[in-house]
């Protein structure tokens, strides 16, 4: 018998598979400190967190629109929609702990969220964590701990707490998605979500009679990208 080795990938399909990856990371990067960004420039986290919602409804518009989708069921749907109230917890706290804490502290500290998800999953038996990944989350739990006490006298508490609570939310929308919307279409859960936080915005802002955008034109311009 012949015994042959497993292909080895090409060098595109590794870059076809890592992309979307890196593309997110570096988005979700740019996005951070942007909003910084626009916070300085005078606008608060309501009104960024609205105008925010209603550009991402229209590019997921256009993006739905141009690519139709499979039948999403109602159940689903709902479950998005409170996914979406989740998310806007998530939002809020996350740019609240940008307007009071340097951003590489509260991603660092809204970064928890992984360890945290990992030891849900498994107090919930959804996902199973092996000692390795038990002395991971603990080294870095232990990480986070010397980073926030390296700078005591400049972090406000209540932006590290902001960060904490937004990590929490992720949480419970990462479990949530993975018990109940596994195999669903990922770009209708992000439609759904996206539309009921936005709304949740732009209604407390309404309430609120909120608004207070950027002050210059370089603030609107990192708003939009």
């Amino acid at each position: 018998s012949i015994v042959t080795s497993p292909p080895t990938p090409r060098a595109g399909s590794r870059l076809a598979q890592t992309s979307p990856a890196l593309l997110g990371a570096a988005s979700f990067a740019c996005a951070d400190v942007l909003a910084k960004v626009v916070l300085n420039d005078g606008a608060d986290v309501l009104t960024l967190s609205a105008i925010r919602g209603a550009i991402s409804i229209a590019i997921l518009y256009g993006w739905l629109r141009l690519n139709p989708r499979p039948d999403f069921p109602p159940r689903a749907r709902w479950i998005s929609l409170g996914l979406g109230v989740l998310f806007a917890g998530n939002v809020f706290l996350l740019f609240t702990a940008f307007a009071t804490v340097p951003v590489p502290i509260a991603i660092l500290t809204y970064f928890v969220y992984p360890l945290l998800t990992g030891l849900a999953a498994a107090a919930t038996g959804l996902e199973k964590i092996t000692w390795r990944g038990a002395l991971a989350a603990i080294a870095a739990f232990l990480g986070l701990m010397l980073m926030i006490g390296a700078h005591p006298t400049t972090l406000a508490t209540v932006g590290i707490l902001g960060a904490l609570a937004a990590a929490c939310c992720r949480v419970v929308m990462l479990l949530v998605t993975r018990a109940t919307l596994q195999g669903t279409d990922a770009l209708q859960i992000t439609w759904y979500s996206i539309v009921s936080s936005s709304v949740l915005f732009m209604a407390a802002a309404l309430v609120a009679r909120d608004w207070q955008p950027p002050a210059t034109m370089s603030g609107w311009v990192a708003l939009i990208v």
